[in-house]
């Protein structure tokens, strides 16, 4: 009987385990689903800021007033 009784032990030993290791996949798909978004919006974040400096490039190219060519000797 002892042995019947061990192997039930350990059984439910493993179950334990097993419902610990679902547990810790589900908050793992959560946390990388976050990194996900977290990831998208800093893309978005460093989209505005190349494009924000490519205006103030423009800008200040615009500030020199008119473009001349330079003269030829």
């Amino acid at each position: 009987m002892s042995v019947i009784t061990d192997i039930l032990d350990r059984l439910s030993g493993v179950e334990v385990v097993k419902e610990k290791l679902r547990d810790t996949g589900t908050r793992i798909e959560g946390l990388v689903q976050r990194v996900v978004e977290l990831d998208h919006q800093v893309q978005e974040v460093d989209r505005r800021v190349v494009r924000m400096e490519t205006f103030v490039e423009v800008a200040k190219g615009q500030q020199g007033g008119p473009r001349r060519l330079p003269k030829g000797e």
